[in-house]
Order: structure tokens, then C-alpha cells, then sequence
């Protein structure tokens, strides 16, 4: 835009002083019922439509090299989507709740701040958006409150959206497609549709081309409340190349109305690419509402999922995909109430079970375990502040399977243990219960004893778990 139009309007407002500065490039505001954009040197440039008013805004902060767009507090309804623009921050004056609480609000209805009422059509959209943000700012009863990227179309790249508020969404929260450096911090969506039918209702983060992996993005403290019986609220999805790199810290889903069905969190490799989904990591996961499980993993490989809080009979499930992609190497943290593994690849769980705190000092140096949860019959090893084997419950001592404890005396590399079964073992399994010296492996396999050796003799005796197979 290479000159701004001045407009009058009765009498015209002026750009109030304690907004005259450098900080903001246009100012969208609100007044005796009229909607005006005004620039920092006080050309008024849109008056009543507050589509257009923040539309032109991001349009002139685009050409004019980038900045930002601030919107004061009011309701602003919009009749069409406002489409992002590189280098342009959207920023509102934040938003009050009735019966605001310092917990995450839940449904209230809002009552003031920056409100964007889209009215049912997408709120924010773009493509190709390269730098810029959208924060501090409640975004009411859109069909989707964000929706960035299309098919072989960047969405968004070194982009943040912080403290945004998206209420009521018909279709879902936030849709981004391809993407990378992308920054979320404290994001609530809240009241998103339900049902069996619903795709990620809350929140889909996805790829579908080589180019954009999503690498080098943070999401810290997205709020989900709704989407009861879904399958994966949050999803995230490969539909070419891959999707990985991605760290979620502190999300939190409540699903009420779920009836034992749905998922929460679901990792989705709808590709060929066996590391199509891999190193997306969640620290600190809350997963509450009775759904069927916390999280889904498709054909995914080499996430971190770490579960704070959930619903005790939350589940998790690694499937293979439908090109026979394995969930693999994965590791889960946290107390779930039951644990499926379809594809029995070397998982590792952690304390899955309620009641159960890891062995001190943690689980050191996994030695051949090539099943360590799976579903049944095989056995899963369970570690908490004792070591137990179980296989749904029940113990899996007999004829062909036994377990128990050794130690390797202090200053020895080794020590020789009779198995007591009446077979040869093929898979003997060996875990050290405190922190190694050195690595460890099994030798001397026979149908009376095996003999675990470690290459660096301990200080300490160390414990050892066992279990041998037929």
C-alpha cells in the first residue's frame, strides 16, 4: 500500500495517547459503536467493518515490511476469514472469563477483551506465512479458529501464536499443515465437537510434503477441553515425507463425555516411511475423561511420551500402519492403566502401571530385551520399586519361563545362574537394577544354568533381574 487513505467520520477519534509510540503499526480499535484502523501518524484508513479494519491492517503492515497489528479491547465481528501475511503479529489486549480461576478455564462464556466472533466461518487463515504470530486474543464460534497450509502449501514457518483462546469451534481448533519453527504457548480451545466421527477436533498438526517436517517447533501448554469419543483430539499426522522433531510440553486433554471410547493424543503414519512419525516428544501429558486410551501410536517411531496425570484407565496402543510400519522404540512414562503392543518392537515403559514408582535411580542400560510390552501372551516387565514380570496378572513362572535375581559380586565380572528349567533357554533377558559399571551379556546357555558377565567388574555388588524363555 503506498499511501494511506484519511477518511471522516462525524467526529473522528484520534489515536489515543497512551498508544502514540513506535510499538504498534496499526491500531484497530473500537468507539461509540464505530470500527476504525488508524496508523501510528493518525491516518484513519477503515472505518465500520471489522473485517476490513483488520484485514487492510495485516495487508499495510505487510507492505510496509513487517509489524504489528494491535486490536483493542471489544467485539469485533468478522464476516469473512482474515487471511495472515509474513512478517505480520495479530495481538489483542488478552480476554476475561466469568468466574475466571487461576486453574485453565473450562466453558464459561467469554465477557470481555480482544474477542474475534467469526460467526462460523474459518477465523484466521494463510499460506506461506514466513515470521509473524496471533496472541492475546480469544477467537469465538469459528468452524476452525486457525487453519494454515494446504496441500504441497507451506502453512507456516517461524511463526508463534501465545495466549490465544479459541471457544466453541464447529470443525476443530487449530489445522496447520506443513510446517516448521512453529512456537505455541498457552493455547485453550474449549467446547470442541465430539463424536466417532470427529477428526482431531481440537488440534491437527500435519505433512504432506517432504519439504516441511515440522522440525524445530515447541508447544507448550495447550488446553483441549471436549471432543468426547474421538479418535486423537490432538493428532498428529504424516501423509508424505515425515513429521517429527517436535516437542509438546504440558498438553492437556479433557474429554468429558468420552464413555470409555476415544483417544486423546494420536500419532498417525499414513506413509510408507517407516520413520514418517518419529522424535515427537510429550513431557508431562494430562489425559482425563474416560476415554478408551491416552495415546495412539500409528507406525510411529522414536517418541518420548511422558504421562503426569490421566485417567487411570486410560490406555496406550502402538499398531503398525497399513504399509506394516511398526510402532517402534518408543518409550512411555507414566501410570496408565494398560498397555497394548500390536507390533511387539521394542518399546520401553516405564512404570506403566498405578501404584508402581520407578527403581531407584531409574532403569539403567536395557540388556536384550527385544519385548519389553506386549500384548498378550507375551510377558511385559513391569519396574517399579521391585522388579515383577507378570503376562495379564499373572505370574508366567512354569515349564518353559522363569525369572528371578542375581548379583555380581563387587570386584567380580561375573556370575553363573541355575534357571531351573528342564530346556535349553533361546531368550534369556537381563536387566541391572542399579546404575552398571559396564556393559552386560549372557553366556554359557545350557538346560541347568547361564552365566551373566559385565565388562568392568563393580565396586558395589550389583543386582541383576532375569527371565529365561524355552
Amino acid at each position: 500500500m503506498s499511501a494511506v487513505p484519511e477518511y471522516t467520520y462525524g467526529n473522528s477519534p484520534v489515536w489515543p495517547t497512551t498508544y502514540r509510540h513506535q510499538d504498534y503499526e496499526v491500531l484497530v480499535f473500537t468507539e461509540n459503536r464505530h470500527y476504525y484502523a488508524m496508523t501510528d501518524t493518525g491516518n484513519i484508513f477503515c472505518i465500520d467493518s471489522p473485517t476490513a479494519c483488520i484485514q487492510e491492517s495485516i495487508n499495510y503492515v505487510n507492505n510496509s515490511g513487517g509489524g504489528i497489528v494491535h486490536i483493542r479491547r471489544g467485539n469485533y465481528n468478522i464476516s469473512q476469514s482474515i487471511t495472515m501475511l509474513s512478517g505480520v503479529i495479530v495481538e489483542g489486549e488478552g480476554y476475561l472469563m466469568s468466574l475466571a480461576e487461576p486453574k485453565p478455564p473450562e466453558d464459561e462464556s467469554p465477557v470481555s477483551g480482544t474477542i474475534i466472533n467469526a460467526n462460523g466461518v474459518d477465523a484466521f487463515i494463510g499460506n506461506n506465512i514466513t515470521s509473524g504470530g496471533i496472541r492475546d486474543l480469544l477467537i469465538n464460534k469459528p468452524a476452525r479458529g486457525i487453519a494454515f497450509g494446504a496441500t504441497n502449501t507451506l502453512g507456516c514457518a517461524y511463526f508463534n501464536i501465545e495466549n490465544v483462546m479459541i471457544y466453541k469451534p464447529s470443525i476443530r481448533g487449530i489445522e496447520v499443515t506443513n510446517f516448521q519453527y512453529l512456537r505455541i504457548d498457552q493455547l485453550y480451545i474449549l467446547n470442541v465437537p465430539g463424536g466417532s466421527s470427529a477428526v482431531a477436533p481440537g488440534a491437527w498438526f500435519k505433512n504432506d510434503h517432504y519439504k516441511w517436517s515440522g522440525g524445530n517447533s515447541v508447544f507448550t501448554d495447550i488446553f483441549i477441553r471436549g471432543g468426547g469419543q474421538a479418535d486423537g483430539v490432538i493428532t498428529f499426522e504424516a501423509d508424505n515425507g515425515g513429521l517429527n522433531l517436535i516437542d509438546v510440553i504440558r498438553p492437556q486433554v479433557n474429554m468429558w463425555g468420552s464413555y470409555g471410547v476415544g483417544t486423546s493424543v494420536k500419532y498417525f503414519n499414513n506413509t510408507s516411511n517407516i520413520s514418517g512419525l518419529s522424535r515427537i516428544n510429550i513431557y508431562g501429558g494430562d489425559f482425563e475423561g474416560g476415554a478408551e486410551s491416552a495415546v495412539k501410536l500409528i507406525g510411529a517411531i522414536s517418541n518420548y511420551i511422558n504421562i503426569a496425570y490421566n485417567d487411570a484407565t486410560y490406555s496406550v496402543y502402538l499398531t503398525s500402519n497399513s504399509y506394516g510400519n511398526p510402532s517402534q522404540f518408543n518409550t512411555i512414562t507414566g501410570s496408565i492403566g494398560k498397555i497394548y503392543n500390536a507390533t511387539d518392537w521394542g518399546n520401553f515403559v516405564i512404570s506403566p502401571y498405578p501404584g508402581f514408582s520407578i527403581a531407584s535411580g531409574g532403569i539403567y542400560g536395557l540388556v536384550n530385551i527385544t519385548n519389553p510390552v506386549t500384548k498378550s501372551p507375551r510377558p511385559a516387565l513391569l519396574i517399579g520399586n521391585q522388579t515383577i514380570y507378570t503376562d495379564d496378572h499373572i505370574s508366567i513362572r512354569g515349564p518353559g519361563r522363569n525369572f528371578g535375581t542375581a548379583t555380581i559380586a563387587s570386584g567380580s565380572t561375573s556370575v553363573t545362574v541355575s534357571h531351573g528349567l528342564t530346556c535349553t533357554p533361546t531368550l534369556v533377558n537381563v536387566t541391572p537394577l542399579a546404575q552398571p559399571s559396564g556393559s552386560l551379556w549372557v553366556s554359557n546357555i545350557t538346560s541347568a544354568s547361564f552365566t551373566i558377565n559385565i565388562s568392568t567388574a563393580p565396586s558395589a555388588n550389583l543386582p541383576v533381574a532375569w527371565l529365561a524363555e524355552c
